[in-house]
């Protein structure tokens, strides 16, 4: 009961703070000069971290797609940008790889430079909100007799630091380092001795951060 309180508090905290954003961003378009809609694509390059020494994970990759608005403030060199992204990555726990499907929420605050009226250059800050679409738990047993759970967390926070380029009016390019805001995921695993032997239960936290390149046409 104690971790389900938990897990609603930091469920609401997440949306708290995505919403304020949110508000921040309705607040700038109402004063936009201008407000293009585009579509974004790119590539994830996944790095997990375990709580546990005992858990070893690899680079593993993944793919986005969807919409996104890019909003011209009055403000020079600010614009935003907000995009729904369907997102697919493959996570490497030990000798298994898990299936991630997420919708991704994220929205940028960018502040930038044009250079000789057609190439421009920006540095951005935002945060992103995901939510899990696909399955959330796994389970597996290992050829040394570990029983394993993995359990995704329905909901997450994370922070966008990046940059990029943008060539004329529709072009952009960008890359981009995701920081989850807390864990992203639960794994237990416990060994089997013998049917008469207490089974020896471990417990870690997974976080999982994340490269992203992506580029984006604006109609």
């Amino acid at each position: 009961m104690k971790s389900e309180g938990r897990n609603s508090e930091s469920f609401i905290l997440r949306c708290t703070l995505f919403i304020i954003h949110c508000a921040f961003l309705i607040t700038l378009s109402a004063q936009a000069q201008t407000v293009q809609f585009g579509l974004r694509g790119g590539a994830d390059i996944i790095d997990m971290q375990f709580t546990s020494d005992a858990l070893r994970s690899a680079n593993r990759a993944g793919f986005f797609l969807g919409p996104q608005l890019r909003i011209h403030t009055p403000v020079v060199g600010l614009t935003v940008d907000a995009a729904a992204l369907y997102d697919q990555r493959d996570l490497r726990v030990e000798t298994q790889t898990l299936k991630q499907k997420t919708l991704q929420l994220p929205a940028n605050a960018r502040l930038g430079i044009d250079l000789m009226g057609v190439v421009g250059v920006y540095l951005s800050i935002g945060p992103q909100l995901n939510f899990n679409l696909g399955e959330s738990t796994f389970y597996w047993e290992d050829l040394k007799g570990y029983r394993n759970h993995f359990t995704l967390q329905e909901t997450t926070l994370g922070l966008n630091l990046g940059g990029g380029v943008t060539l004329g009016r529709h072009l952009e390019a960008a890359l981009y380092y995701n920081i989850p805001l807390g864990k992203t995921a639960d794994i237990t695993w416990d060994t089997i001795v013998d049917a008469l032997q207490d089974q020896t239960m471990h417990r870690a936290r997974s976080k999982t951060n994340a490269w992203r390149i992506a580029l984006t046409y604006y109609f």
